[in-house]
């Protein structure tokens, strides 16, 4: 992206733990994996992406999930947009 003059954030470093372990379902099936637990530093203008707006997101019926910041979507996203724009 950032060849294409494509505004986006840059990965200064990556460190991966070969003791601590997290569990991931990659495809939401019930078959968890444990993988090896990672922490990738990203350097970017603004913490903002298409992604934080996850938050909101309702309960999911198949896996049972929502966003950390459910039921506050009519406070919250209105001052997320303005600052976006």
């Amino acid at each position: 992206m950032n060849a294409l003059d494509v505004p986006t954030t840059r990965a200064a470093s990556l460190i991966v733990s070969d003791v601590t372990k997290v569990k991931r379902d990659p495809l939401y099936t019930g078959n968890v994996l444990w993988e090896k637990c990672a922490v990738v530093l990203r350097v970017a203008p603004t913490f903002m992406r298409f992604g934080s707006f996850e938050i909101f997101l309702q309960k999911d019926s198949y896996t049972h999930r929502q966003g950390p910041s459910f039921g506050k979507k009519k406070d919250m996203m209105p001052a997320m947009l303005e600052y976006v724009i």
